[in-house]
């Protein structure tokens, strides 16, 4: 997660946010291909933006995802029409900006 020298107090205390991503199987890859990306966050992140991103080699960004978290601080992103398997994918950058409303 990033932060500025705004961050919200609340929104880094206790914060726990899984970005695990989800897969599917690809017939035209012969591999899995990411799917989508469940984000979870403490309830003190409601309604802040946020930005993923699957990163390849280098750490460069194979394809990003932004949006708003919902009342819950959760947020579904939806990577499967960029078709990257899995094998590509090297890490999740996950940003979380604004202040808890």
């Amino acid at each position: 997660m990033g932060a500025d020298a705004g961050a919200d107090a609340s929104m880094d205390a206790g914060m726990d946010m899984d970005t695990a991503f989800d897969t599917i199987y690809s017939a035209t890859k012969a591999s899995y291909v990411v799917s989508t990306i469940p984000i979870a966050t403490s309830g003190a992140c409601r309604a802040t933006t946020f930005r993923v991103s699957l990163l390849g080699v280098g750490d460069v960004a194979l394809a990003e995802r932004a949006g708003t978290l919902d009342a819950d601080g959760k947020a579904l992103s939806d990577f499967s029409s960029s078709d990257i398997s899995v094998d590509a994918v090297l890490g999740v950058s996950s940003v979380i900006t604004g202040t808890s409303r």
